[in-house]
């Protein structure tokens, strides 16, 4: 079974610290590293009114399109592969001039089929998380890499964990 390292925004924006996780994550066996692809400026003029102090808090947490270039190439390197969370399209290409070929959808997106068909047009691997969705609720769409499932709620007691 693949093994996952999740580095979520742990990596508080430094790449430093960002290569530092690749290489520990490879040293304990993981198949794959994973970032989330995102930009503060993405967010929507609401959320922001809603949320005043996330803007900077998430732009001091963003990697640039160097910094996902140059995570490729430590994953790449330290033989794992990279992976990256997506909520859009619109860095599609980007990400694959920066070495991605595998993206996560995550759950507040999994149910965006047209979404997850546009990555697997262009020949990105996905794999969709479930979060809050049984897996029963997940479109059908092929050639799926896989589904992920994933807990949306902390904490969380058993029977909320959709295993069923």
């Amino acid at each position: 079974m693949p093994v996952i390292a999740e580095f979520s925004q742990n990596h508080l924006g430094s790449p430093e610290i960002l290569k530092n996780m690749v290489s520990t994550a490879a040293s304990a066996g993981a198949n794959f590293c994973k970032i989330q692809t995102f930009f503060a400026d993405d967010l929507s003029t609401q959320w922001l009114a809603d949320h005043p102090f996330e803007h900077a808090r998430l732009k001091a947490l963003e990697l640039d399109w160097d910094t996902h270039a140059r995570f490729a190439e430590w994953c790449t390197k330290a033989q794992v592969t990279p992976m990256t969370s997506v909520y859009s399209f619109e860095y599609a290409e980007k990400l694959w001039h920066a070495g991605f070929r595998w993206i996560k959808i995550g759950s507040a997106q999994a149910m965006a089929q047209e979404l997850i068909r546009s990555y697997l047009r262009i020949g990105f691997k996905v794999i969709v998380s479930t979060g809050g969705q049984s897996l029963a609720e997940l479109p059908k769409i092929h050639p799926l890499a896989g589904v992920l499932h994933c807990v949306s709620k902390y904490p969380l007691r058993a029977h909320e964990a959709n295993l069923v």
